[in-house]
């Protein structure tokens, strides 16, 4: 079970990277305006902390340490789909 459970973390961290690559990539693409660059700083900062908060909580010293983080992680689409709207 471990092995298996330390595949499934290597696989999230792996595809978190290559979500924020991904995600540069198409905020390299909006035009330079400043409304587009307003935007895409928040979804950068959004893509990127999310693989870093990843790995923060596989690096803790706790599962409630872990937990809190994660459920960190569950929140911040909202507050990206909240900061677009408002």
């Amino acid at each position: 079970m471990e092995n298996e459970n330390s595949k499934y973390k290597m696989k999230l961290k792996d595809r978190t990277y290559q979500y924020s690559i991904k995600m540069i990539e198409f905020l390299d693409n909006l035009p330079k305006d400043t409304s587009a660059q307003i935007i895409s700083k928040l979804l950068l900062r959004s893509a990127t902390s999310i693989g870093a908060n990843i790995v923060e909580a596989q690096a803790s010293s706790s599962k409630k340490i872990s937990l809190s983080i994660l459920i960190i992680l569950l929140n911040l689409p909202m507050k990206v789909y909240t900061g677009l709207t408002y």
